[in-house]
């Protein structure tokens, strides 16, 4: 689960004022003679402004050699025809019973009838250790993109001067180029779509993966998103202001919890609430079902209490720094590390002695094994609570209660902790409750049961595709 978050405070004005810019522009005018194409540009512009640089991935030596390498997995797969279509990438996959598993892999379909297109993030897993029967790299799409691309002449956009004006607000993109990109991707979907003739499209991301979404649509084909990260009324993906084509925009939402079903509606437009549908999160339900000892954890020794820290880049140095304040004040007190990247500067690092740097576990499970969950503003700060384990926050800069303040700060089981001293004196005086009650005051967040509730969603939504 990826924390999206504003930079700083300038940024999160520019993204407002982005939001009234669509509510009083003439948006519709942004086209060709094929598409409208305002709700597929606003993403790159809205993505600028939010993260203060153009973070679309660059195609690089590296993919040309993961093209070649992968170029033949699921050859045969090219020439049947399925059920189900999953766009997905493999750092979506988590190692379950010594396979490799996607959470569509959990759904109690004929797999014969599913297939996997999966990008590599940062690879493919071997075709062996994979718990999916069938998959193609979408590197082999994006050549046969780039390739249409080149063949046919771009459509003549309309509409720039609504561009230009959106491109005030501090952002620039290659409009030209992205249409041609959308109109290469939508033709050549199409064209497979034909091809697989497949009921149902299932996408883990709809905004990224547009001229799919709407090619499918275009086919009267049913779209499915997945949720995989935090859906918040500030992300610019999901707050849609003026009135969209509905052809551009999935079906359905399965969510995490309940609260994203509060989210949509107002002047929201991304999706209607009634086809938002909370199924959970598979890993987390998971691990939450099956704890176990880790040995990185218990043969580190015996300790009063454990404290899992989610580490996060951007602010990897302030934690460290006040990581060891705490360890000092709190000598009986274990803490675990789990860092995004190992790095050499963390292997470099005077770690104190009650702590440990997380090498051979994820920080699910690491948070599952430990009586205490900390961070700054990590969306582990959510999940944490339904595998069952309490938040002490470090509100270094206050990014945790601004973040986290209006929804975890109103139940039991978060405290925000200014500085290092008051971080150990709630530990001095904390209680640690049963997991489960923990997990059931989370289902606002993420409810439980996923495996169940992904499959009477899928099979609801197939039922009213027939």
């Amino acid at each position: 689960m990826h924390c999206l978050f504003l930079n700083d405070f300038d940024q999160m004005e520019k993204v407002a004022s982005f939001f009234s810019f669509e509510e009083n522009a003439h948006t519709e005018r942004v086209k060709t003679s094929q598409f409208s194409l305002w709700p597929f540009l606003r993403i790159y512009l809205a993505s600028q402004l939010t993260f203060g640089y153009d973070r679309r991935v660059q195609a690089n030596t590296s993919h040309f050699k993961k093209l070649v390498k992968y170029f033949f997995r699921g050859f045969n797969c090219w020439f049947k025809r399925f059920d189900i279509i999953v766009l997905s990438s493999s750092d979506q996959r988590k190692l379950i019973n010594g396979k490799y598993t996607d959470r569509i892999d959990l759904l109690n379909y004929d797999q014969n009838k599913i297939l996997f297109l999966e990008l590599p993030s940062p690879d493919h897993y071997n075709a062996g250790s994979t718990a999916s029967k069938n998959l193609i790299s979408r590197l082999n799409l994006f050549a046969i993109e780039i390739i249409i691309a080149k063949l046919f002449s771009a459509k003549k956009l309309q509409g720039k001067e609504i561009i230009a004006d959106a491109e005030k607000l501090g952002a620039h993109i290659d409009a030209d180029g992205l249409s041609k990109r959308f109109h290469a991707q939508h033709r050549v979907f199409s064209w497979l779509l034909s091809r697989w003739k497949p009921r149902l499209l299932i996408v883990v991301n709809s905004y990224t993966n547009m001229p799919y979404v709407k090619a499918a649509k275009d086919k009267g084909i049913g779209v499915v998103e997945m949720q995989h990260g935090v859906i918040g009324e500030k992300h610019y993906a999901y707050q849609i202001r003026f009135k969209p084509d509905r052809s551009y925009y999935p079906d359905y939402l399965l969510s995490f919890g309940k609260s994203e079903q509060v989210i949509f509606g107002g002047k929201n437009n991304f999706i209607a609430a009634e086809k938002v549908i909370p199924v959970g999160s598979f890993y987390i339900d998971y691990i939450s079902k099956h704890l176990k000892l880790y040995p990185e954890i218990e043969h580190f020794g015996k300790f009063r209490l454990r404290v899992c820290i989610s580490g996060q880049i951007a602010f990897e140095a302030k934690m460290l720094s006040f990581l060891t304040a705490l360890a000092a004040l709190c000598p009986d007190v274990m803490f675990a590390y789990v860092p995004r990247n190992i790095n050499e500067e963390l292997e470099q690092f005077s770690w104190p002695r009650n702590t440990v740097l997380i090498r051979g576990m994820n920080v699910y499970e690491c948070i599952s094994v430990c009586d205490i969950h900390s961070t700054i503003n990590s969306t582990c700060a959510i999940e944490s609570l339904s595998l069952g384990t309490p938040n002490i926050l470090m509100n270094i800069e206050n990014r945790s209660k601004e973040y986290f303040g209006e929804s975890l700060g109103k139940q039991a089981f978060t405290a925000f902790a200014d500085n290092p001293k008051e971080f150990a004196n709630i530990l001095r005086n904390c209680a640690t409750p049963p997991r489960a009650e923990v997990r059931a005051v989370n289902e606002n967040f993420i409810v439980n049961n996923f495996e169940s509730r992904l499959n009477e969603a899928i099979n609801s939504i197939l039922g009213k595709h027939d």
